[in-house]
């Protein structure tokens, strides 16, 4: 017989001090679709590479992220 999984609450997830920063996925938020959250990927990794280029960030930790993106 296998055991069922246990999950452990986390912060990860819940309401923050400033509701207007909880993003709306799946059925709640939308509708969008692969364009949108394309271009999404596309703008936050230009960010990205903004930030490096001010010297804001280090590019070693942040090279995947951006090319990821």
């Amino acid at each position: 017989m296998t055991e069922k999984p246990t999950y452990m609450a986390n912060s990860l997830f819940r309401n923050g001090p400033n509701a207007q920063l909880n993003a709306c996925v799946g059925e709640n938020g939308g509708p969008y679709g692969y364009d949108e959250y394309g271009d999404g990927f596309f703008d936050g990794a230009k960010m990205i590479v903004a930030r490096i280029k001010e010297g804001a960030y280090n590019i070693d930790t942040l090279i995947y992220p951006a090319t990821f993106s």
